[in-house]
């Protein structure tokens, strides 16, 4: 799917390195721990004969290495379990909504976080865009769960045929939407967010409400999500059809009219 290929290959990849690492120190730990047994092993044979001799500096060796064998073993296994969890994440990392076939949230979420730190270190554009499908809801009470069904598999699809390649498109919940929009500003968000209104129309008989908003530099993903969802709140409450733009400002927050 090209519209995550891209971002999803990112994340899944700082994730493959990190277990690759976390594997290599499992095994110099267990190397060590191969060691630390034989040692321990012959000290105990060779040097310690009788019981007196366990207050000897060998056995004190030997004591002494039983210690961080243990020690060695609780990271070893404290390893383990996070290195089996990170296999987890980074399956979560390829997951897609099996309705529409868009990202699914937790993948959003990984791949939101890349944007962000990248938007924040190298200084471009980033938008974000929610988007909520008008009269979903009566169209499922009044036709069934199996019409509102379609709806979002042909929203989807036409979606996924719009974004660009380096953009990312989300469910988000029932009939709400997310396209990230990197080196995008507000302008230019706000045209593809109308441009997709019109040919979503046109094309699928389809209309959306949206909210948009600009990545701030140091602020954290959950403002920047929330801001979205204040644009939206806004656009809806206007009517159906309608595109908001909500930007922050020296601490506020200022709707803008584009």
């Amino acid at each position: 799917m090209k519209f995550t290929q891209q971002r999803l290959s990112q994340v899944l990849d700082r994730n493959q390195q990190r277990i690759a690492a976390e594997k290599k120190i499992l095994g110099v730990l267990a190397i060590l721990n191969l060691l630390g047994l034989a040692f321990s092993v012959s000290v105990i044979f060779f040097y310690v004969p009788s019981l007196p001799e366990l207050f000897s500096p060998p056995a004190h060796a030997a004591i002494a290495v039983f210690m961080c064998m243990f020690a060695a073993n609780l990271l070893l296994i404290w390893m383990i379990i996070r290195s089996r969890r990170a296999w987890t994440d980074a399956a979560k990392n390829i997951e897609c909504d099996k309705l529409t076939g868009a990202l699914h949230w937790r993948s959003f979420l990984e791949v939101l976080d890349e944007e962000v730190r990248r938007a924040g270190r190298y200084r471009y554009p980033l938008s974000l865009c929610l988007l909520d499908l008008d009269d979903f809801q009566s169209a499922n009470n009044n036709f069934g769960t199996t019409h509102g069904d379609e709806i979002l598999q042909r929203f989807s699809k036409f979606m996924m045929g719009t974004v660009r390649f380096t953009d990312t498109f989300a469910r988000y919940d029932r009939d709400e939407f997310l396209v990230l929009l990197p080196h995008t500003d507000i302008v230019r968000a706000q045209k593809f967010a109308s441009r997709t209104l019109m040919q979503s129309i046109e094309r699928i008989d389809s209309s959306f409400s949206a909210g948009l908003t600009l990545f701030q530099v140091g602020e954290k993903k959950e403002q920047f999500l929330e801001r979205a969802a204040l644009a939206l709140k806004q656009a809806k409450r206007e009517g159906k059809k309608r595109i908001q733009c909500v930007i922050a400002e020296g601490g506020m927050q200022t709707a803008l009219s584009l």
